[in-house]
């Protein structure tokens, strides 16, 4: 299964302020949209609030809350990052997109196989960050948008998600 983070970033590296998103790209927000789709993604409890209508299907949430529920029938809680990868997989996508926030994106940056960052051109003062990818990332392409740039990074040597069951 690839493993892809997605993620828009300001000037600092900030994705967000912990309690919203402090700006507004409406072609960025589509794009996303677009690329995610249908496919499942893995998402923080404090994002998944955030987020009105959060796209991808399955919706993964991981939360430290195991009795969390909802009547979403596309939404499923999990409390292990292991059973996050496992759900996705049932979905048989071949790609999970991780959507945040900053301490699912560390979780899973060394299972990564890509992501996609849009880089805003404006500094936010957010206090969530985009964690640094590493050495072994590469830029592979890069898309200029009209008030932003996104762009491709793949991972040269991903960890095995395999590894998350055994921990």
């Amino acid at each position: 299964m690839e493993i892809d983070l997605i993620a828009a970033v300001d000037r600092d590296g900030a994705i967000g302020t912990g309690e919203d998103v402090p700006w507004d790209y409406p072609e960025d927000v589509t794009q996303y949209r677009a690329r995610i789709g249908d496919r499942p993604t893995i998402m923080g409890r404090r994002t998944f609030d955030q987020m009105s209508d959060p796209p991808g299907d399955p919706v993964i949430v991981l939360t430290r809350d195991a009795s969390r529920e909802t009547a979403d029938p596309g939404v499923d809680f999990v409390t292990d990052p292991a059973a996050a990868i496992e759900r996705a997989e049932t979905a048989d996508a071949g790609r999970v997109f991780v959507n945040g926030g900053e301490a699912i994106y560390r979780l899973y940056v060394p299972y990564a196989t890509g992501a996609y960052v849009s880089e805003i051109p404006e500094r936010s003062g957010g206090d969530a960050h985009f964690p640094y990818l590493g050495a072994g990332w590469e830029v592979t392409e890069t898309v200029a948008y009209d008030r932003f740039s996104l762009l491709r990074y793949r991972n040269r040597n991903p960890e095995s998600a395999s590894v998350l069951r055994e921990e």
